[in-house]
């Protein structure tokens, strides 16, 4: 069974942006409800994470697993890292993502 590779993560709250990167291509990987107090009022919103797809691939054996930010995730994407998935973890009232990113096990 081959697997979607996903070359390059990112994040937006901005709901025309991620309709954009979705027609051109890339895949919606989450949905993160953001909140905050500005002026003594709740706002919230979505914070949507999207990846751009490359060509499917056969799944490889994990060399390793590491659990990244934006920033790191597309710099390990960048040098042959495959993303596994992508979860959320809180902080004080806030929830954000994080990406699993797996390195590939070189032959020997």
């Amino acid at each position: 069974m081959k697997m979607t590779h996903i070359q390059k993560v990112q994040q937006t709250g901005d709901p025309d942006e991620a309709n954009e990167l979705i027609r051109d291509g890339w895949q919606l990987l989450g949905i993160f409800q953001r909140a905050m107090v500005s002026d003594g009022r709740p706002a919230a919103w979505a914070l949507y994470v999207l990846g751009k797809v490359g060509a499917s691939r056969d799944p490889q054996d994990m060399e390793s697993v590491s659990e990244l930010c934006e920033y790191e995730a597309n710099r390990e994407l960048q040098s042959g890292a495959v993303l596994l998935k992508v979860i959320t973890r809180k902080a004080d009232d806030e929830e954000y993502p994080r990406f699993i990113i797996g390195t590939p096990r070189t032959a020997a």
